[in-house]
């Protein structure tokens, strides 16, 4: 039995160090872009090491949770390879690195290329190109609707929010059961995701039970557009305070529409979670990461983990910091069950 589905985009995360000058010469000079598969083809073919593992935020989720003693299962889109009717080779140690962590993985077949996300270290910072290709195909006909009714929580990827045919179906199938099973969660996703989907998401949260995992520019963002909807009369605030909105009735009402919990994650500074029932703050030791990458899916994973296994809000926000303190020591998700101080299975 499966107890946590994530819905997402299957992303092969692949590491490596460059410098300035190999950057600029490819055109990778923001910090997040998206960029071509053809490019991303040329740069895999001069980079002289990398680090594969499997990327994209659910999958992110389902391979901590899994390795934390959750049954996980991932459902995506990835590419066939040319020719063979199979996977093509990125799909190949996507799928590989899931079923490693122990989580049960559908992948959607597409024409396309599997979706790619090039992470290179260089001394000036991290340059990330992503080059979604096939992962952007996954629509409600890939939902695995038998583990869909067996599932405790469903992750959808907030990447995916302007898919509304995708998300209505999620919805649609999680009223059919009357109790609230499975909880819905959503990861923001991006500041961008959650300004243009502001007025689904207050929809959603009150149809169904939803957790809503945001950092602290997307729930300022969140703010900012629904604030005057819901009768607000308080002023925005800046990303760097919403912190302070734990007293705020505005996160509270939200929750209270059917029993929802917003958990605002502060990075170094740990999380807020509120619920109709309250608010607390869930502080954390400040670490120098190796990595930072994935480091708020961890979060959710292990926030998710505790919550499956019927623990308090405030034991569920201490292991989510706990995990996200253990995956910032590598790159990307790459961690055993050791490391993350999980029990054998």
């Amino acid at each position: 039995m499966v107890e946590l589905l994530c819905l997402g985009h299957a992303m092969l995360d692949i590491f490596a160090e460059a410098d300035e000058n190999f950057c600029r010469r490819y055109g990778i000079t923001a910090p997040v872009q998206h960029v071509s598969p053809a490019l991303i083809d040329l740069v895999l073919g001069v980079l002289p090491s990398m680090v594969y593992g499997s990327g994209g935020g659910a999958a992110n989720v389902a391979k901590i949770a899994s390795l934390l003693g959750i049954r996980g299962a991932f459902a995506g889109s990835a590419g066939l390879g040319a020719g063979t009717g199979g996977p093509d080779a990125f799909a190949r140690l996507f799928k590989r690195d899931l079923i490693d962590a122990g989580v049960q993985v559908l992948l959607l077949p597409s024409v396309k290329k599997t979706g790619r996300c090039l992470v290179l270290t260089t001394p000036e910072g991290v340059k990330i190109a992503a080059s979604p290709g096939a992962a952007e195909d996954f629509g409600p006909g890939g939902i695995p609707e038998e583990l869909f009714s067996q599932a405790k929580a469903v992750v959808l990827d907030g990447y995916m929010l302007d898919r509304e045919d995708l998300v209505r179906r999620v919805f649609e199938l999680a009223a059919r059961d009357r109790a609230g099973n499975p909880v819905l969660v959503l990861d923001a996703g991006s500041v961008f995701k959650i300004r243009a989907g502001a007025e689904r998401i207050l929809e959603y949260m009150g149809e169904h039970p939803l957790i809503l995992f945001m950092n602290e520019e997307e729930a300022a963002a969140l703010y900012g557009v629904l604030h005057g909807k819901t009768g607000g009369t308080e002023p925005a605030p800046a990303a760097s305070s919403s912190c302070r909105l734990k007293s705020a009735g505005f996160w509270k009402d939200l929750c209270g529409k059917a029993g929802s919990i917003i958990v605002l994650k502060q990075a170094e500074k740990g999380a807020v979670v509120v619920s109709a029932a309250g608010a607390f703050a869930a502080e954390t030791t400040p670490l120098v990461p190796v990595d930072s990458t994935g480091a708020g899916d961890a979060f959710a994973a292990g926030f998710l983990a505790a919550f499956l296994r019927g623990k308090a809000l405030e034991e569920c926000a201490a292991l989510g910091n706990r995990t996200a303190g253990k995956i910032l020591a590598v790159p990307g998700v790459k961690i055993s069950r050791e490391s993350l101080g999980a029990p054998p299975r």
